[in-house]
């Protein structure tokens, strides 16, 4: 939703100032969030409004960690999609928005919110005209527009030059506060002490953030650097990426690539994971560019969170890439056309309990009280999706969902009956799914210069507790499945994930796309589980028949408390017609029993035939 509005001021300012005298600011952790907050604070300043916290949010886990605002106070969300219940202000410049309603809302599509909040909520301009432009740049990436080179994006170190103009020192300056910001995002309370103790300007910010890394190094305090000692980490970063460059490139290749290795395949740059990043400051999303200035694309997997990321170089485009829409392309014309309907197969359902256990991560035993959580409401807003349940099973889901994670971890104080309870729980919350391709669609963001595809993560994290509870193990649980005698053992630098098949998988198609390849209208199921077109030979009473699984489908494995569990069950069909249905665990098991063996390559349909002895 795009929701234009030119006047000054936020709704009810005058009635919420009578209302309340404080404010906690909760804010993206980027530049566009921390000025956004820093000018927020001298606008509710204003009306008589003192700023005395701020939290950093982030999408996904940490929005759902950060601590609830006292009764009394005023809480306010800037630059962040995602509204809240508790939130009376909310202001934000992306193309759409979680809202809720009676708040004062101010959504302009904009460059960055800093400027909506700068220069039109507020009746005279906050921050200035030049270190607008700065953040707008930052925001929207348009530095090849303003004349910033990529290698300026990179530096720690500002060096006033006397023969640059103003304008381009002010831009200079602005790309060494943001990345000195971003070198220390995650330390406690560095940008909290930026918003409240700045003055709405990047050189006070400048001057704050300096007073904290000198400080903290004149302590001895090893987990602050000199910027100095940063731009050096920097260089580091980029030669270690140089190494990890995979020559001649190839959509081939793209599935043999590992964590931190990078190649260009025609117009586009893939990288998987982000490489070494162990030293404060080393990472850059734009060394990759800088490595591949003649790249028009940047394609980067998170290997580890189940995400990837396609955007353009804007300092090489043409006519055709200028108007190329990423989002367009990326989550319309690639994976609602091509992968949601392999993506909505049961198998790939995420149920509730992965949902819920995956996003409140970040909440433990010393925050649980004050975080936020991801009950239902959340849940709703976050997805846009109801349930079909009996009034019973709803009243049951609703009471599971408000539950914090200690309330569904089992400890050594638990009674039987506790434990018992708590299982029930976890288990009850795994029959409820929804299909991955929904929650990729509903999580992820396109933009014509930059899109995100997330919630690939789920997957593995589904795998986890669906292991776990199968064994009769609580997944909230630190215990792990006893290991078996002939477990072979596992070599984690071989593995690849579910995820990040698919995520490889969606990158060919991407780089084909964007190179002017046709792509193909369909994909082979990329799990390694049982696949349609697999055949068999089972031993039956009378007779061995052959036969190939023709279809999988989802039937009900009835549950106690009026609910069911679904179970994808495959389909084997013989040559007279004869049907023998067996559950994924069944197959598993028979395999690795012996009940089950392979005994050729099926080369035109993909799958394999086995005999099956049972």
């Amino acid at each position: 939703m795009k929701l234009q509005l030119n006047e000054s001021g936020l709704r009810n300012i005058r009635e919420l100032s009578k209302q309340y005298k404080d404010a906690w600011i909760y804010g993206h952790i980027d530049l566009d969030g921390v000025t956004s907050s820093l000018i927020m604070k001298y606008y509710l300043a204003q009306y008589g409004i003192r700023t005395t916290n701020w939290i950093p949010t982030q999408y996904g886990a940490q929005e759902y960690a950060v601590a609830k605002c006292p009764e009394g106070t005023l809480a306010v969300l800037v630059d962040f999609s995602h509204g809240k219940t508790q939130f009376k202000i909310h202001t934000d410049h992306h193309s759409s928005q979680i809202q809720y309603p009676g708040q004062s809302k101010q959504f302009r599509h904009s460059k960055s919110n800093a400027d909506t909040i700068s220069s039109v909520i507020s009746s005279s301009d906050i921050m200035s005209p030049e270190d607008i432009r700065v953040i707008n740049m930052v925001d929207s990436a348009g530095y090849a527009e303003e004349g910033i080179d990529v290698k300026d994006i990179k530096n720690y170190v500002y060096n006033y030059k006397k023969d640059s103009s103003n304008k381009e020192n002010q831009l200079k300056f602005g790309m060494v506060v943001n990345k000195l910001l971003l070198a220390y995002k995650n330390q406690p309370n560095y940008l909290k002490t930026i918003v409240l103790e700045s003055k709405p300007s990047l050189l006070s910010m400048y001057n704050v953030m300096m007073n904290m890394i000198n400080s903290g190094i004149k302590a001895g305090d090893k987990s602050w650097k000199s910027p100095e000692t940063l731009q050096k980490n920097a260089e580091w970063y980029r030669q270690s990426q140089k190494e990890n460059i995979i020559k001649n490139g190839s959509v081939e290749k793209i599935k043999d690539l590992h964590r931190g290795q990078n190649t260009v395949i025609g117009n586009c740059i893939v990288q998987v994971g982000g490489g070494q990043m162990n030293k404060k400051g080393s990472y850059d999303r734009y060394t990759a560019i800088e490595l591949h200035p003649e790249s028009q694309y940047f394609i980067m997997i998170w290997d580890t969170i189940g995400m990837m990321q396609v955007s353009k170089n804007n300092w090489n485009l043409n006519d055709k890439s200028k108007e190329i829409d990423l989002g367009q392309v990326v989550l319309k014309d690639i994976f609602e056309t091509k992968y949601k309907p392999l993506l909505d197969k049961p198998k790939y359902n995420i149920s509730l309990l992965s949902i819920k256990k995956l996003y409140e991560s970040n909440i433990n035993k010393e925050n649980e009280l004050e975080a936020l959580g991801f009950d239902l409401n959340e849940l709703k807003a976050l997805l846009q999706e109801d349930f079909d349940l009996s009034d019973k099973q709803q009243k049951w889901l609703d009471k599971i969902m408000s539950y914090k994670p200690s309330q569904l971890t089992p400890n050594e104080k638990d009674s039987d009956k506790q434990k018992e309870y708590k299982f029930k729980c976890v288990k009850f919350l795994n029959t409820i799914k929804l299909p991955l391709s929904e929650i990729v669609l509903k999580t992820s963001g396109g933009h014509p210069g930059i899109t995100n595809l997330n919630g690939f993560g789920f997957l593995q994290e589904q795998k986890r507790n669906n292991y776990k509870i199968s064994n009769g193990i609580n997944p909230y649980s630190t215990e792990e499945v006893p290991k078996k005698d002939n477990d072979k053992p596992f070599d984690k630098s071989k593995y690849e994930s579910t995820s990040l098949k698919i995520l490889k998988s969606i990158a060919e198609d991407v780089v084909k796309y964007l190179n002017g390849q046709k792509i193909t209208e369909s994909v082979e199921d990329i799990d390694d589980d049982i696949k349609i077109g697999d055949k068999f030979l089972w031993k039956g009473k009378s007779a061995n028949p052959s036969g190939t699984i023709v279809t999988c489908t989802e039937t009900r494995k009835y549950l106690s408390f009026s609910s069911y569990e679904p179970k994808i069950a495959y389909v084997l069909e013989s040559d007279d017609g004869l049907k023998l249905i067996l559950f994924m665990s069944d197959i598993k098991r028979f395999i690795d029993t012996g009940y089950l063996k392979p005994i050729s390559s099926n080369i035109k349909t993909g799958g394999e035939e086995y005999d099956y002895f049972y």
